[in-house]
């Protein structure tokens, strides 16, 4: 039987099995075929009309704000269905928000044929690797120095993606946990163990860009620096030939004698 070539992604050996998107903003309008999630962390200034009474006449004044710049429909995120990294592509294309700001994250899941890939994952040395890989990516794109971007890879305690290894403790989280932050378990960390809920490993060092272009390549150098890590932690790992030697074999005879 012919061994299955591993599949080749950007030059490396692809060990993803599937990838998960979070895009967070707000939408003019609807996405044929998604749904708006409401997210608490994104903050929008109102659009919309307020009643104002004057202290002196008492009589009411309806403001309407002098700029619009939130979503006209709704603010929130949508999320993907596991996908191979061929689709990502398109996908992003067709959902990414019509207005984004600073409380905006853009989230990637990934899963993996294997569990052993998974483990390997789950050690203090990539989150580091990881952020020196988006770090490069942010002086190859030219990222301007005041981007949201390198606050969240250049300040350790970031809120929503704390340069620290909890996996060991998220793994057996089953739920989310929105008031976690400070806990051993916090999923606010710049990767997220989360096997017990989704079977994935969640990067959350990135926020929304100006333009799917931008996020594509970014999500594609999470997904790329993951599987250079596998494969540099997997050439490190020892090899050691055992050699066993088996006991001589036993037998036991039972005889009955009869009068």
């Amino acid at each position: 039987m012919a061994v299955k070539k591993r599949e080749i992604l950007n030059g490396l050996t692809n060990r993803l099995h599937l990838v998960g998107i979070e895009l967070e903003g707000g939408w003019d309008a609807l996405v044929e075929g998604e749904v708006i999630v409401p997210d608490g962390s994104v903050k929008f200034p109102s659009n919309k009309p307020t009643v104002i009474i004057d202290p002196v006449t008492g009589q009411p004044t309806l403001v309407t704000p002098a700029t619009t710049t939130g979503p006209r429909h709704e603010k929130g995120e949508i999320v993907s269905k596991p996908m191979a990294p061929g689709a990502i592509d398109a996908w992003v294309r067709k959902c990414y928000p019509h207005h984004i700001n600073e409380t905006c994250g853009l989230h990637v899941h990934m899963s993996f044929h294997h569990k052993l890939n998974y483990s390997r994952l789950m050690t203090p040395e990539f989150t580091p690797y990881m952020v020196r890989a988006l770090m490069g990516f942010g002086n190859q794109e030219a990222i301007p120095p005041d981007h949201i971007l390198w606050g969240r890879l250049l300040r350790d305690n970031h809120p929503h993606c704390a340069h620290m290894y909890l996996g060991d403790n998220q793994i057996i989280v089953k739920r989310k946990d929105y008031q976690s932050r400070g806990t051993p378990f916090s999923r606010y960390t710049a990767i997220n163990y989360c096997e017990a809920m989704h079977h994935t490993i969640e990067c959350r060092l990135l926020p929304m860009f100006e333009g799917p272009d931008q996020s594509i390549r970014a999500i594609m150098t999470v997904i790329d620096t993951t599987n250079r890590f596998l494969s540099k932690i997997r050439q490190r790992e020892r090899k050691n030939n055992v050699t066993v030697t088996a006991r001589p074999e036993v037998f036991q005879e039972f005889g009955i004698t009869v009068r």
